[in-house]
């Protein structure tokens, strides 16, 4: 598990949700509504719970949410931070129903409609969103920002730029609006496209490289000779920005005019696989593929349909495929040993991430993340203490000598919890122990390093200690993958 990965998708939304949290105890202490609980349970309930968060104790915080709840529910403050914590642990629905709730009982409901437009959107039902934010704030800029984003789901562009163009009117400097802005105005004016991107590369923000991607497509495009390239960049920009609905008129169009022009072929394949058709998917990808059968898109993509069908075998043909038509190229080599993790055939994934690795190059973040995956797969599903200690070796070799090309924190405790996992997996628990309680103060936010920790725990017969520390990986893990692990 990556928690670098996992921090930078994450920490925005994090630093908001501990901002909340000490608005939601404002507006307590100061609302006259609640003045009789100043010295009660609600004021330190919120402040317990702004305190669990600051130390990424969602569950606890959670807990202290509802017990905020329970003693005010017309403050809809600690309903939003409660509901952010579901979405912080990728729980869109959950996050949801809290959200109705307050819905219900909050004596002010328009940030509440507007959280549950933001995640109706999440949860792919545009048309719910619309309805809610119907009751959110219509003057106000986030309100504008979701609207356009749905008008864009629903292929509804006029509407989606007047929106937009109404959020960029009310912050003229936020990227996103640009952004959006940007992508509702491809068909229409490519040229005003542009300048929105460029606008909305001129700040930081999450979205920046997003916005640079469109900013080049935009510009290739403008510059292109050929209207059926020109349409099918545009295409594509939407497409890569999560947009695959207003792409399939344009695209069509432009295989009225040459029914075998390859890249609208792949990209149409493209559309109606997000969009969940995956027949129709295969019949243009099929289409493509007999045009240009050297191209590697192509079978890549139909192995990620025939994966999605579970016909494997026919999966497996067209990630090999790919991975042969490019060998050299990495992602490829990636989506073809990430298959055959799926597939628990480790060898075979092994043999292409050792192959993916030795094509990548000179050492970078990328290469040490992969190398370490390498040594676990190694250590845990084939039990190769050789290959997967020789791995761990030379990593701790280098990053015991301060030649990693980024020695950063992170990247040295997750090489030394390899370097502790292999001594748990020669036998060697207590050493082990003694090293994992010292990372966990290091780095005390990595759910892989507790886990760790707890299965060490366990094979030294500390039940008690095992199951809090299993406890606490369930709780700092934001995606999921912990509770895929052996239990």
């Amino acid at each position: 598990m990556d928690l670098k990965l996992i921090w930078s998708k994450h920490k925005v939304r994090l630093i908001a949700l501990i901002v909340l949290a000490g608005v939601a105890l404002l507006w307590l202490v100061f609302s006259p509504t609640t003045f009789k609980f100043l010295h009660g349970d609600a004021q330190e309930t919120l402040r317990e719970a702004e305190t669990a968060l600051s130390e990424h104790s969602y569950q606890e915080a959670l807990t202290l949410y509802q017990k905020a709840m329970l003693i005010d529910k017309s403050n809809y403050l600690p309903y939003l931070a409660a509901a952010e914590i579901y979405s912080l642990k990728n729980q869109p629905q959950n996050a949801l129903d809290l959200i109705l709730q307050g819905v219900q009982n909050a004596a002010e409901k328009k940030e509440l409609y507007l959280e549950a437009g933001r995640l109706s959107l999440a949860l792919n039902d545009p048309q719910k969103a619309r309805e809610y934010l119907l009751h959110a704030d219509q003057q106000d800029f986030q309100t504008h920002l979701l609207a356009g984003q749905t008008y864009l789901v629903q292929d509804n562009l006029p509407q989606a730029q007047k929106m937009l163009s109404a959020a960029t009117t009310t912050q003229p400097t936020d990227p996103a609006s640009h952004y959006y802005l940007a992508l509702a105005l491809v068909f229409d004016d490519p040229q005003k496209a542009l300048e929105e991107a460029k606008t909305a590369t001129e700040r930081s923000w999450e979205g920046k490289a997003k916005a640079l991607s469109l900013q080049q497509t935009l510009a290739e495009m403008l510059a292109a000779k050929n209207d059926l390239f020109k349409t099918t960049l545009m295409c594509y920009a939407l497409l890569a920005a999560g947009y695959p609905q207003p792409t399939i008129n344009p695209l069509k169009a432009v295989l009225r005019q040459d029914p075998k022009y390859r890249d609208a072929l792949i990209l149409l394949g493209t559309v109606q696989f997000k969009l969940e058709q995956e027949n129709e998917a295969l019949s243009y990808l099929n289409a493509a593929l007999q045009i240009d059968p050297a191209y590697a898109q192509t079978s890549l993509l139909l192995g990620q349909i025939y994966e999605s069908q579970t016909n494997f075998p026919e999966a497996q043909k067209y990630f090999e495929q790919a991975s042969e038509l490019e060998h050299l190229n990495v992602t490829f080599l990636e989506e073809l040993a990430t298959f055959y993790e799926r597939r628990e055939q480790f060898t075979q994934a092994t043999d292409t991430w050792e192959k993916l690795t030795a094509n990548e190059g000179e050492v970078n973040l990328t290469k040490i993340e992969n190398e370490i995956h390498l040594a676990f797969l190694y250590l845990d599903k084939l039990h190769d203490l050789a290959k997967g200690g020789d791995w761990a070796s030379q990593l701790k070799t280098a990053s015991d000598s301060d030649s990693l090309p980024l020695p950063d924190a992170d990247l040295k405790s997750r090489i030394e919890d390899l370097d502790l996992w292999f001594s748990f997996s020669q036998g060697k628990e207590k050493e082990a122990l003694e090293g994992y309680q010292t990372l966990v103060t290091q780095s005390p936010y990595n759910p892989l390093f507790w886990y760790h920790k707890a299965k060490v725990e366990e094979a030294l017969g500390k039940k008690k200690e095992s199951k809090e520390s299993l406890t606490r990986a369930r709780d700092l893990d934001l995606t999921g993958e912990i509770g895929l692990l052996p239990q």
